[in-house]
């Protein structure tokens, strides 16, 4: 919470925190609670050497996407 709390300080002294940006995460945050609550689910359910794969899998492809892409 402690880091939410400081993002939100930088992002509106930076002004990158408008009425607009503010509006859109909280109208995102029911979402992402769910989804975490979900993935919480799913996680305690998974092997270990399952949960491994799936980490480095997306590390993996991470990589790969950011080493031939533009962005």
């Amino acid at each position: 919470m402690v880091m939410h709390l400081t993002k939100l300080i930088i992002f509106g002294t930076a002004a990158v925190l408008t009425a607009t940006t503010a509006a859109i995460g909280l109208a995102l945050a029911p979402a992402s609670a769910a989804g975490a609550w979900a993935a919480k689910k799913i996680v305690d359910r998974l092997p270990t050497h399952a949960f491994v794969i799936v980490v480095e899998t997306g590390l993996i492809t991470s990589g790969l996407l950011l080493a031939i892409t533009d962005g």
